[in-house]
């Protein structure tokens, strides 16, 4: 019997190449893929939609002014408070997006690093942000005539009110 294997039929999965590439110099969405968090420095990993790029890895040393500033873009990129900040874990952070511009550096060997230099807010994302933030608090009367619209209106003629409490006097009178 032949033996058979999947070289004969190829991978109709398979990409064009198996090889990625660099995330090229511009400002890209991707998405927060893992966060690390230890004494020195956080660490988080960011993804393309497209696959054929590599995550782009961003070390923030803890006590490093460009570090900070880092820190403080990526908490307005994500409309976090200081507080907010302080108080998240890890792990609320993956799974959300933002706007990251990318800048390469080549080293002393040739080898090309990517370099994450800021964040900033989808703007689709920060508009929708701002127009809550705009819309003035409703109060608890206004939610309770959201709620049930009947209530403030005439629906009851001012009639019909005085004949019940004209009958409720007869009786109890």
């Amino acid at each position: 019997m032949d033996s058979w294997s999947m070289d004969e039929f190829g991978d109709e999965n398979a990409t064009t190449t198996s090889e990625r590439v660099n995330l090229p110099e511009d400002i890209h969405e991707l998405a927060i893929k893992t966060v690390a968090d230890d004494p020195t420095q956080l660490v988080i990993e960011l993804a393309h939609d497209d696959r054929r790029y590599w995550w782009a890895k961003v070390s923030l040393k803890k006590g490093a002014g460009w570090a900070r500033g880092l820190v403080a873009q990526l908490m307005a990129a994500l409309a976090m408070t200081e507080e907010e900040w302080a108080a998240a874990a890890p792990d609320d952070l993956t799974g959300r997006r933002v706007m990251v511009e990318i800048r390469h550096r080549t080293g002393n060997t040739g080898r090309v690093f990517v370099n994450v230099v800021g964040f900033s807010a989808i703007p689709q994302l920060a508009d929708e942000a701002a127009a809550a933030a705009k819309r003035p608090a409703r109060t608890a009367a206004a939610k309770v005539k959201a709620a049930s619209p009947g209530i403030g209106s005439d629906d009851i003629p001012f009639g019909l009110i005085l004949a019940i409490a004209s009958a409720a006097m007869g009786v109890l009178a």
